[in-house]
């Protein structure tokens, strides 16, 4: 709605709608200002609904009035007359709005001080009831420190002991597993003798062939078979060659069986054994 008190406003502001003329004549466009007015009216409307929703709540109904509207006029003559209807929000007597909501959480948040302010004090009085058992309490955890630490205390002389004692038994172990740990040590990096053990093993598997030609020998000739034919001579050489065979895996096995003994032993004395 355009009111009475901007008429000046418009009068050196207002737009050339239409027409056209000198510079000294204004132009005014009373649909394009009706249309405005219209505009600014229903906007006017919907704050009204939505405060009377704010106030009311959605309790209400609607109702038909008789609506103001501007009469027209020429520039700088308004004037006002019932020429319409319009719906008006009419609240019921029980609605409850926004407003009232709001109204009775401030008056139950300001009863509720009273109430506050008695549980705070009564906190307080407790707090100060409680105090003095609170001091007694610490004043008896104090003592039991001291107490604690005065314990402590009179048990060092026998700990200190008890330490000495032990760490003259372990100097007394260490000195009497001395000879016993150079010796250890002295065979360790001693070990075995590899050539004597492949000698000793090939000497056994010889002996276990010394009379097997004889033996041999003999068996041939319950067998009928001549001890000067090829055939024997077949047998002996055969023999022969199983003997060196057999003498030389005995020195080959011995002689790695005493070196992975010797190496056993050095991984001991290093304490690199699992």
């Amino acid at each position: 709605m355009i009111f009475q008190n901007n008429c000046d406003y418009f009068k050196k502001h207002l737009v050339h709608f239409k027409g056209g003329g000198s510079s000294t004549t204004i132009n005014v466009d009373k649909e394009y200002n009706a249309r405005l007015a219209t505009i600014a009216e229903q906007q006017q409307k919907m704050s009204q609904e939505y405060y009377e929703f704010y106030k009311h709540g959605s309790k209400g109904h609607y109702e038909t009035q008789g609506a103001v509207v501007p009469m027209d006029g020429k520039m700088g003559e308004w004037g006002f007359s019932r020429g319409s209807t319009e719906r008006v929000w009419v609240p019921d007597e029980d609605g409850i709005g926004f407003q009232d909501m709001e109204q009775a959480q401030i008056e139950a948040n300001y009863n509720m001080i009273p109430y506050e302010t008695g549980l705070a004090k009564d906190k307080i009085l407790a707090e100060q009831e409680l105090l003095p058992g609170q001091v007694n309490l610490g004043k008896s955890n104090t003592s039991l420190g001291l107490a604690s630490n005065e314990a402590a205390m009179s048990l060092l002389p026998s700990q200190t002991n008890l330490a000495q004692a032990r760490i003259g038994d372990d100097l007394t172990a260490i000195n009497e597993r001395a000879p016993v740990r150079n010796a250890f040590y002295s065979q360790s990096l001693t070990g075995v003798n590899a050539e004597d053990r492949a000698t000793r093993a090939g000497t056994d598997a010889a002996h276990s062939f010394a009379n097997s030609n004889d033996i041999m020998r003999r068996n041939a000739g319950r067998m009928g078979i001549n001890p000067n034919s090829g055939r024997f001579d077949d047998m002996i050489n055969t023999n022969s060659i199983n003997e060196a065979k057999t003498i030389s895996g005995a020195k080959t096995k011995a002689r790695n069986q005493a070196e992975q003994e010797n190496y056993n032993r050095l991984t001991s004395a290093m304490g690199y054994g699992g």
